[in-house]
């Protein structure tokens, strides 16, 4: 099977993952907004920020590594496998030992107990690291596909119950356990590959050259992700960190469904291609072109619903979330014009652009969210939009010299889009300023509105259907 041929067929079977899981993930996510509360989701929040920081170092960019090394595939992968499971079982024994002083830095003692449970996720995800980086490095995303549905469909079985059963925060607990457990059966289930007591030490120190920038990434990607929580949570308490954080899930669900399947896609397709920087190069230009296309539409359109989804989706207690999805909604149409170049720069060997740029970002970033944060979230977030503007800004300029990117061709485009999602945000400002005292019903105004602005957009595509023809078309060609 060709290149051509095995990339296609990935994508689909990515995108089938992520439409399937982004198809339940929601549903039991409103469910579970409606039973619990803001505080219920900050305080998990506060273990999965944790969490997702210890998790950095116990991959230590091995399985980027694995994915991207050409050759000795077995005894990489054993060299990953025991070296993953050890530091899961290590770090996860360092963060029980200290959620105690973890729970009281953020002056919530309900955390602590939450962090060592919730915790075990680390030692789970060790232990099936390798079998998904196989997967993805074979471009075998079909199983992968089964996989993602079920871990998808656990944790809203196990969830809801015990969330109408009255366990509030431990709900949210129980089913990430439930849907890692799950991830790690059927992952041994359907691989082949089975661990050696094998460990090439000098294959090792290769793999930990290359997995110490991606980790110095994960680790600065944490920053990026989960610092602005953690000054939001340490500053704004528990319950302005639930609003927060659930704003951005919400987000997110919509940009990941889109974008997500490509990732890891990508990444596997442009390492095989890593000595050809011509079609490197072609391809990464496309794929920005449609992320054009695609995530300024979807931010425009998110922002213009923002009230009537809290209104409509969230209900009374979740008061202060329509802030939140919108300027979210705006900072995603950014991030994800330039969100694959990333995996550009790794494929090509170099892992240390990403984490230089992220590196050269904290210099402005955390001055700015600590000046902004006394005034209230809402000033925190546009705060943060501001500093992703100016790292969008650099992501350009780079991938214009790295990747030769047509930046001028890119910026024509730029302009045509915004300059028509304005003129969409006030027809459905307008629309819902006009109808909201006729229909009382706020979903069926929120469908209407939805209607409008996907019918305007089409417009847009129509008038510009040569250049959107031709985005189309490298998807298909592969």
């Amino acid at each position: 099977m060709s290149l051509k041929t095995k990339v296609v067929s990935a994508a689909k079977w990515s995108a089938f993952a992520e439409i399937a899981s982004k198809g339940i993930t929601p549903i039991i996510f409103i469910v579970l907004a409606w039973i619990l509360t803001p505080k219920d989701f900050g305080l998990v929040a506060i273990a999965t920020m944790v969490i997702s920081f210890s998790q950095i170092f116990w991959d230590a960019g091995l399985s980027k590594a694995l994915i991207q090394r050409q050759g000795d595939v077995e005894k990489t992968a054993n060299i990953v496998f025991w070296t993953n499971m050890v530091l899961g079982v290590v770090i996860y024994g360092l963060l029980f030992l200290s959620a105690g002083f973890i729970a009281h830095l953020f002056k919530e003692p309900l955390a602590e107990a939450v962090i060592k449970v919730q915790g075990l996720q680390i030692i789970l995800a060790s232990l099936f690291s390798v079998q998904t980086a196989l997967f993805q490095k074979e471009l075998n995303f079909k199983k992968l596909f089964y996989v993602r549905l079920l871990t998808s469909v656990l944790p809203g079985f196990a969830s809801i119950p015990f969330a109408l059963w009255g366990f509030g925060y431990w709900a949210l607990v129980v089913g990430s356990l439930v849907g890692a457990f799950g991830q790690l059966i059927l992952l041994w289930l359907i691989s082949s590959w089975r661990p050696q007591l094998k460990y090439d030490t000098q294959i090792a120190k290769q793999l930990f050259r290359f997995g110490l920038w991606v980790t110095g990434e994960g680790l600065l990607g944490w920053v990026f992700v989960w610092g602005d929580a953690l000054i939001v949570g340490a500053y704004l308490g528990t319950e302005d960190l639930g609003l927060y954080r659930t704003g951005i899930t919400f987000v997110l669900m919509f940009y990941t469904v889109i974008f997500t399947p490509l990732s890891p896609v990508l990444f596997s397709a442009l390492s095989r291609l890593q000595n050809d920087r011509e079609k490197l190069n072609s391809v990464i230009s496309k794929v920005t072109l449609i992320s054009i296309l695609v995530s300024i539409p979807l931010g425009v359109g998110l922002f213009s619903l923002r009230e009537l989804i809290e209104m409509v989706i969230f209900g009374e207690k979740w008061m202060g979330i329509a802030v939140v999805i919108g300027v979210f909604a705006l900072l995603n149409a950014l991030t994800w014009i330039v969100g694959f170049h990333p995996e550009g720069y790794r494929a090509i060997g170099l892992p240390d652009i990403n984490t230089k740029i992220m590196l050269f970002g904290l210099c402005y970033y955390l001055p700015v969210y600590l000046m902004a944060i006394p005034y209230g979230l809402t000033t925190f977030l546009w705060a943060r939009l501001a500093c992703i503007f100016l790292t969008f800004t650099l992501r350009l300029y780079i991938a214009y010299r790295l990747f030769s990117l047509p930046i001028f061709r890119l910026f024509g485009k730029m302009s045509g889009m915004i300059l028509y999602s304005i003129v969409v945000y006030f027809v459905m400002h307008m629309t819902h300023t006009n109808l909201q005292h006729s229909v009382s019903n706020g979903l069926v105004l929120l469908i209407f509105e939805v209607l409008i602005g996907m019918g305007l957009y089409l417009l847009y595509f129509l008038y510009d259907v040569k250049y959107y023809k031709s985005a189309f078309h490298f998807l298909k060609e592969g």
